[in-house]
């Protein structure tokens, strides 16, 4: 059987020759071409992956507030990685260091350990910086400052180093009442300040004499003389005006603080003068114008500038007199001599050539 002619040619058509070519070898260095991740990939990646930590740090962290005083301090926590969460912080259990900052407090630092507790609450109080108390005084003077009944100096002084709280302020000078208050001490390094106004203790005291410048003594001490206004301590006072030729003035005067006084023409009395009276013999009995003052030897003031009779008598002697006119202040001795008083004695004895003796002394022959 023929085949079919078109049969044939299309056997021809589907028969195709493969030749084969040459092998050259490539030249030059071959490229490799690297897989490229695009921008957006990466972010997406990493954003994932911060997510996932993200989720992962919520889920296990623990929610922790803090209740610091004062509320201003800066608070910084160290140790771990910390989420602030509005009032809260989200903390993963271990060991933590808390700084504290505040102006006017003493900076803070503390270990904190969390706790595997979902939930914490911990008080973190600073303390307050001392204070500084500027204490002045009205009048100005250098009164003593008491604290606490410590001694801190003379007014006007700055006292530091004061923690806050209540202290007892007292400041004294001689011649002011003491001060007293309670100081309520703030802190935080703040300067606070106290003007105490001194109550004087004394009052004026105006003195004159008659004569002047006589001596003016209180209590012993001379103060200054006449006329003269002197400056007295509340209290009791013995007060002495004292002129030479002149009786001392003396008078207790009370003085009450700002009320003054006026003590004028104090009259001085001229002083008595002073005299000694001496007698031959002793123990004799004497008068002064009449008015017996003791047995000798005897003082006796007498009045000055005037006449002034002394006499003097004892048994068995004859009276003596003086008469004297004494200055003011003076102050002398007088020696009065007695003179014994006799009698004529007969003396009659058998044998009469009798040896007679008067007190042991042989006198004569009867």
């Amino acid at each position: 059987m023929q085949p079919h002619p078109s049969s044939k040619s299309s056997d021809t058509d589907d028969q195709q020759l493969i030749r084969p070519t040459k092998f050259e070898p490539v030249k030059g260095p071959i490229k490799q071409h690297k897989p490229r991740l695009h921008k957006r990939s990466i972010a997406v990646v990493i954003g994932l992956l911060i997510s996932a930590g993200l989720a992962w740090y919520i889920v296990t962290g623990k929610s922790v507030y803090f209740e610091v005083i004062p509320a201003t301090a800066d608070m910084d926590i160290s140790g771990g990685i910390k989420l602030k969460l509005a009032d809260r912080y989200l903390l993963r259990e271990g060991n933590y260091q808390i700084h504290l900052n505040a102006e006017g407090y003493h900076t803070l630092v503390t270990d904190l350990q969390i706790t595997d507790e979902r939930s914490q609450e911990y008080q973190l109080q600073m303390r307050p910086l001392p204070g500084h108390l500027k204490i002045m005084t009205e009048p100005a003077t250098n009164a003593q400052i008491w604290v606490n009944n410590i001694d801190h100096g003379l007014t006007p002084s700055t006292v530091s180093g004061l923690e806050p709280g209540t202290y007892l302020i007292r400041i004294t000078s001689d011649r002011f009442f003491d001060y007293e208050t309670d100081m309520t001490i703030e802190g935080m390094d703040k300067e606070q300040f106290l003007t105490a106004t001194l109550v004087p203790a004394w009052a004026d005291i105006n003195l004159s004499s008659s004569p002047s410048t006589a001596e003016i003594y209180v209590d012993d001490t001379l103060i200054g003389t006449t006329p003269f206004t002197a400056e007295l301590l509340q209290g009791e006072h013995d007060l002495r005006i004292k002129l030479p030729g002149y009786k001392p003035w003396l008078k207790q005067i009370r003085v009450v603080a700002s009320e003054d006084q006026i003590i004028e023409d104090v009259i001085l009395e001229k002083a008595d003068a002073v005299v000694q009276i001496i007698t031959t013999p002793n123990k004799a009995n004497i008068t002064v114008n009449g008015e017996y003052i003791g047995q000798s030897p005897v003082e006796a003031a007498l009045t000055p500038d005037t006449q002034v009779v002394v006499n003097a008598f004892k048994p068995g002697f004859s009276r003596a007199s003086r008469t004297l006119r004494p200055n003011s202040g003076d102050n002398s001795t007088i020696r009065i001599e007695l003179n014994p008083e006799t009698a004529s004695v007969r003396i009659l004895a058998n044998p009469n050539d009798a040896r007679v003796y008067i007190d042991g002394k042989l006198s004569g022959v009867a």
